[in-house]
């Protein structure tokens, strides 16, 4: 399940790093990951993420993976059901020198969510990067990104009007807007060229 959520070339890395994630889950779920998944087009490529993953996180990650290999299973972890698991994760991808273009949906997809915190930090995190690929990767997932943007919009109406009662001034709108290419009025800006 975890292997849809990568193209194709990436999953037999996918498939090696599985068995180093605990096989435990956080609060004894009967399943490690939500039924519902988000479908994105990655350059032309279906994938498949998870809207939550319960699995424990890892204690530690062994000392021998690579930069790939851990950017894996911290894109798996952007999922998780504990908010400060999915912002460690986002930090790290964010840390990375090169972000590698099948972590991109990773981003976009926590960026829906009611964790201002994680909003802020993926904020911060591309600021100063100019990454085109992000802009693409909006353009070919229309639907979906205004989709998120609506959701995101409801969480800031529900959770952040009181602290951010001009919506211009909320850090998930200036995302969307400046990373992401959508229009004040919620549409995406680019086309896929």
């Amino acid at each position: 399940m975890f292997e849809q959520g990568f193209p194709v070339e990436m999953r037999d890395t996918v498939s090696r790093i599985l068995p180093l994630l605990p096989c435990r889950t956080v609060n004894g779920m009967r399943s490690i990951v939500t039924e519902h998944c988000e479908d994105y087009s990655l350059e032309g490529e279906l994938i498949r993420i998870p809207d939550r993953v319960y699995l424990m996180e890892p204690n530690r990650l062994p000392a021998l993976l690579g930069t790939e290999e851990q950017a894996v299973i911290f894109c798996i972890y952007s999922r998780s059901c504990d908010g400060f698991v999915r912002e460690r994760s986002v930090r790290f991808l964010l840390d990375l020198a090169w972000l590698p273009v099948w972590a991109i949906p990773y981003l976009v997809k926590v960026c829906d969510e009611y964790v201002v915190e994680i909003l802020q930090t993926v904020y911060e995190g591309l600021m100063g990067r100019e990454d085109g690929r992000i802009l693409q990767f909006c353009a070919e997932n229309p639907v979906q990104l205004q989709r998120s943007y609506a959701r995101m919009t409801s969480y800031w109406n529900e959770f952040y009007r009181g602290a951010y009662p001009n919506f211009r001034d909320y850090v998930g709108r200036k995302l969307f807007l400046h990373f992401f290419g959508m229009s004040r009025c919620g549409r995406v800006r680019f086309q896929r060229s």
